[in-house]
């Protein structure tokens, strides 16, 4: 943890219905994570979410403007709140 590219933002996380992560930079980019920090990135359901992602990857600027969780192609996340 805390090898990520300074400068560096989670546009999106995209998880399937095994399980399966895809975390994408804003640039298009697939990041590559640590179990740890999957096991934090999945945990969307979390009040304290955001602060828990910027915790494990030791970055305070890692979550992009436009930050979204997607679980099985469902929209479930989004920057600051929950989606309904």
């Amino acid at each position: 943890m805390g090898r990520h590219k300074k400068g560096l933002c989670i546009d999106r996380i995209e998880i399937d219905d095994k399980g399966k992560m895809k975390v994408i930079t804003e640039d298009g980019s697939e990041l590559k994570v640590t179990r740890q920090e999957r096991a934090v990135l999945a945990f969307y359901k979390h009040p304290n979410y955001e602060d828990e992602i910027r915790h494990a990857m030791s970055n305070p600027n890692i979550i992009g403007d436009d930050f979204r969780v997607f679980s099985n192609g469902k929209y479930v996340y989004h920057h600051h709140q929950l989606a309904e």
